[in-house]
């Protein structure tokens, strides 16, 4: 039944009684009217909160909460209806039968308060049967016993306050485990409000003070509905209480439960009469189950701490290996054993505020090298051998750190630069030995660069001025060792401020495209030009091949590239319009050629100018074409399917090998000028440069005389066979309007087709 209809019929029940009661001039308005409307407004309430539908988990308690439900309500109507006893038939107005309808809701209300308790298992279930022993010891000895002594037996009054203080306790143990209940604590305020009506009950009606509908009869009426409430609310899934606040808890109660039945047996039998108290026996058991009981529980406790105290010292234990771990972490190179950057720069901190020293900073040379060609096994194999090699090299309190990659750091307190420059020479002779890696392939030797600086005031300022020392090492030659000095910070200072205006101008498009002919020996009368790069710092030239490094290295190459080709397409679309067909080089960097869309890029920019490919001529260096041959050489024959032609720039001074004229698809080889130097200087050079010229016919490719600077330079490269020449004896690099002049002088205006040149589509003039 839902709880909005067993209040209506409650309420109902106690409407025909108060108007039975009205017309038999019996009735007793305020307790019946007060005791009516709290019942019902708190039904009212209880429809509100009690679930629909019982949930799952909760089924069983709710069963039996409503199982106390229907006792306690038949109790209540019952305690109302008998409150003239002598107007109610058949002798039902016995107090007894009040008490029986209410024992079942006592003892199922205990039922649930244990099994609440249980729910944090045995040992809480056995805190609650302490607690309950010890309060029907207290109720006994204080409610039952003096009605015993005075032989008017027990009384219902009696029975129901005993009840009272039992189910207190049972509360009170269940809600140590279970403190989110808030049927529970409903409950025990309803008990406590109970029992304090039942003892001034009992003392007003021996002194003979009780008139019906005063505070005893609120504090009841109150009673009962704090009843009430305590089954509406839906019961919660229980919440064990937990940490020190529950395990306190516990210990207080055992306490109490353990000095509650001593102590009133101790009173008993040193009270006079003591000795002839019957109800000594019945304490006595109680003492002896309840001392035994707490004996085990506390001896579980004792094991559970034990258990306890195991646990927490192999917890410790485990804490200290964790931070150990985490701190060798944070302090230590995981590859090598080293310390990391971490450590050392915590390391020169502490030194640098008590003693001199120097610090050094080491770089592996060649390394990638090794990575690149035996897997990042052998190096990870090569770099723990090299680390070992430089901490044998050192004394025993400098410290050797790993700062990452293959760079590597040393402290060394109290050392002088010289001692320093020593100890790093040690070093270096101590790295080049060869090392024999595990994989079992050829040995492997690998050098260093190491950079020196004084410890200063600034730990972190001492290691940035050992890396420009080690970077001006290098610089000076792999395998050197370099003392930092202040010239090296402002060159590198110099050196940002350089790079970033040449960002800028790059950025905004002033870099200038130059453009110097390139001539047919056998026929003045055909021309090209090769697209050169040109900057003007503060209105200064500055050389190509001083920036141009600079692009290389911080990835700017293929955006000077594509600028260039704008740029000298654009220069070839205005010739056009003027009437003159030239072809334009453009220089074409590793970079831009291993990018995946640089086909597109170029055709596209064709298309921008309307240029035909025919009109362009890619040139590229045997360095820019070596990382990836097979890459680029697959792009370079699709741009050469629609007419584009390749240069193969500055043969003779790279890796000069016959391989890549075989491999690449090149349709001009370009002999470096110091190779066209020697050659037209020398006989034996000049038989070496016939020879080349001669291979590069034989693989059918057209071949050009870079660095033409006198006729007789000119002569010799014409009496060798070659086939086109570039340099200062026919101009210079010059700007557009310089190279629109020169066309106009060289070839009155008009340039003639040449169907047999690489050049095809040319005209002379």
């Amino acid at each position: 039944m839902p709880p909005w209809a067993a209040g209506a019929v409650l309420v109902a029940v106690l409407v025909v009684y108060a108007v039975v009661n009205r017309l038999a001039h019996h009735a007793r308005p305020v307790h019946v009217v007060t005791f009516t409307a709290v019942t019902t407004l708190l039904l009212v309430v209880a429809g509100r909160l009690f679930p629909r539908h019982d949930p799952g988990p909760h089924q069983e308690r709710l069963a039996l909460y409503r199982a106390c439900a229907a006792f306690w309500a038949a109790g209540v109507v019952w305690n109302v209806i008998t409150l003239d006893a002598d107007r109610v038939p058949w002798g039902l107005g016995d107090p007894w039968s009040g008490v029986a309808l209410f024992a079942p809701a006592y003892a199922l209300l205990c039922g649930y308060g244990v099994a609440q308790a249980l729910i944090g298992g045995v040992w809480q279930g056995l805190d609650a049967v302490v607690a309950v022993l010890a309060g029907a010891s207290a109720a006994y000895v204080t409610f039952l016993r003096p009605f015993v002594d005075t032989g008017e037996g027990l009384t219902p009054g009696a029975v129901r306050v005993m009840a009272d203080v039992v189910l207190i306790a049972v509360v009170v143990a269940a809600l140590i485990v279970v403190r989110r209940d808030a049927a529970l604590w409903l409950l025990l305020a309803a008990t406590v409000v109970g029992l304090v009506a039942g003892q001034l009950h009992g003392a007003r009606t021996v002194t003979g003070t009780y008139n019906p509908g005063d505070l005893v009869d609120v504090l009841r009426l109150l009673h009962y509905a704090l009843m009430v409430a305590s089954l509406a609310p839906p019961v919660p899934e229980p919440v064990l209480a937990q940490g020190i606040g529950a395990r306190r808890s516990r210990i207080v109660l055992l306490g109490l439960g353990t000095l509650i039945p001593p102590v009133v047996l101790a009173g008993l039998a040193f009270a006079p009469g003591g000795e002839r108290d019957g109800g000594i026996g019945v304490l006595a058991v109680a003492t002896v189950v309840v001392t035994a009981l707490v004996t085990v529980r506390l001896t579980a406790l004792t094991f559970t701490h034990e258990r306890l105290a195991t646990r927490l010292s192999r917890m410790l234990r485990d804490r200290e290996q964790m931070q150990e771990t985490l701190e060798r972490q944070v302090m230590f190179d995981t590859l090598t054993g080293l310390a990391n950057r971490y450590a050392f720069c915590k390391a020169t901190e502490e030194v640098a505020g008590r003693s001199v020293g120097c610090v050094m900073f080491i770089d592996l040379d060649d390394f990638k090298l090794v990575n690149d060609t035996r897997g990042h096994q052998a190096g990870d194999d090569l770099l723990i051998e090299l680390a070992g090699r430089i901490r044998q090299a050192v004394r025993g309190d400098d410290l050797v750190a790993r700062l990452g990659g293959d760079e590597f750091a040393v402290l060394l307190p109290g050392s002088s630069v010289d001692s320093a420059r020593l100890r790093a020479t040690r070093i270096i002779e101590s790295l080049m030995r060869d090392v024999h890696l595990p994989d079992g392939g050829s040995a492997v030797r690998v050098g260093a660069s190491i950079g020196v600086a004084e410890l200063t005031d600034d730990p972190d300022k001492s290691l940035a001025s050992a890396d420009l020392a080690m970077y001006a090492a290098k610089q000076a030659g792999k395998g050197t060792v370099a003392v930092f000095d202040k010239g090296m910070r402002e060159s590198l200072q110099g050196e940002a401020r350089f790079a970033s205006d040449f960002e800028t101008a790059l950025a905004h498009g002033d870099l200038e495209c130059a453009f110097q002919p390139i001539v047919d020996l056998t026929d003045p009368g055909y021309i090209a030009f090769e697209a050169l790069v040109r900057w003007n710092r503060d209105g200064r030239s500055v050389p190509p091949d001083v920036f141009l490094p600079v692009a290389a290295q911080r990835g700017l190459a293929p955006a000077v590239d594509m600028l260039m080709l704008h740029k000298a397409l654009n220069a070839v679309q205005l010739w056009r319009l003027e009437g003159f067909e030239v072809i334009v080089h453009v220089n074409v960097s590793a970079q831009l050629a291993l990018r995946p869309d640089f086909t597109d890029l170029v055709r596209d920019t064709l298309l921008r100018y309307n240029v035909p490919d025919s009109r362009l001529v890619l040139e590229m260096t045997e360095h820019a074409v070596i990382d990836d041959t097979a890459a680029v050489a697959g792009k370079l024959r699709s741009l050469q399917e629609g007419g584009v032609r390749v240069a193969l720039d500055d043969f003779g001074t790279g890796y000069s090998s016959l391989a890549y004229l075989q491999e690449l698809p090149v349709d001009i080889l370009k002999l470096d000028k110091a190779l066209v130097r020697r050659g037209t200087a020398q006989r034996e050079s000049s038989d070496l440069l016939k020879s080349i010229i001669d291979i590069g016919h034989s693989l059918r490719m057209q071949v050009t005389a870079e660095g033409i600077e006198t006729p007789h330079q000119e002569a010799v490269v014409i009496s060798l066979g070659c086939d086109f020449g570039q340099g200062w004896l026919w101009g210079a690099a010059m700007d557009h309007h310089q190279a629109q002049q020169y066309l106009i002088r060289t070839h009155t205006g008009r340039l003639m087709e040449r169907f047999h040149s690489p050049y095809s589509g040319a005209v002379a003039g």
